[in-house]
């Protein structure tokens, strides 16, 4: 009713119910949201599901919808998509202390890895959280083809062991974005994704401690073994 919105990468499907797949159940995050913005959730919601031709007649109004909401991002108009990525990037520039993202789908553009080599390279900790197994064919080595890059600029990049990783979050300083967007072109430039802006310290704390968890059972990736790696691997 326009009062609570759940939202993040979360499917409704067995592969993220721990009660039906055990272990093996994906690791992702969803935050429960409510105020005055998610009712731009509902509005992106109904426009998922309109007809091409009701969908043109609304296509003024979406972009007219401000780039950056308080709380809420879209992605719904070319602007919105733009002003985002634009932020994100800003923020890792911006960032002092740290740079801390989750994301299972990383084929990031230039923009973004130049941004991650000037933080790493400034003194900001910079760490990457990637899933070690992937529910996308080649996915895996799309995104491990920036390990050595990344790797040479001091950046520190680990793999979740246990299951599939399917979580997106990114914290810069205190600035944390929740949601469903992944760092690669598809989100950038084709799907419609929504995430989330948090503001409350707990829900930082939270998601520092999250975070913090998810290396304890990961496996950290340093450039000796990399380079020394099957090609396979």
């Amino acid at each position: 009713d326009d009062g609570i919105a759940f939202l993040g990468g979360m499917n409704i499907s067995d592969r993220h119910s721990t009660r039906q797949t055990g272990p093996e159940a994906w690791r992702d995050t969803s935050v429960q949201v409510t105020g005055k913005d998610v009712h731009l959730l509902s509005q992106a919601f109904e426009q998922a599901w309109i007809s091409p031709e009701t969908l043109r007649r609304r296509w003024k109004h979406y972009r007219g919808l401000p780039a950056r909401p308080a709380a809420i991002r879209l992605n719904v108009s070319r602007g919105q998509r733009s002003a985002g990525h634009a932020d994100l990037v800003r923020r890792v520039l911006d960032a002092r202390k740290r740079v801390w993202i989750t994301n299972p789908y990383f084929v990031p553009d230039f923009s973004l890895i130049r941004a991650l080599r000037f933080a790493a390279w400034s003194g900001t900790d910079v760490r990457l959280l990637f899933p070690q197994k992937n529910d996308v064919f080649g996915m895996k080595w799309a995104g491990r083809a920036f390990y050595a890059v990344l790797l040479r600029m001091g950046v520190r990049i680990y793999e979740y062991k246990p299951s599939i990783l399917h979580a997106k979050i990114v914290l810069a300083d205190d600035w944390v974005k929740v949601g469903s967007s992944n760092l690669n072109s598809r989100s950038l430039l084709h799907d419609l994704e929504a995430d989330v802006i948090l503001f409350k310290e707990n829900s930082l704390r939270s998601m520092e401690k999250r975070f913090e968890e998810d290396l304890l059972l990961s496996h950290e990736i340093d450039a000796a073994s990399w380079h020394r790696r099957a090609w396979l691997g």
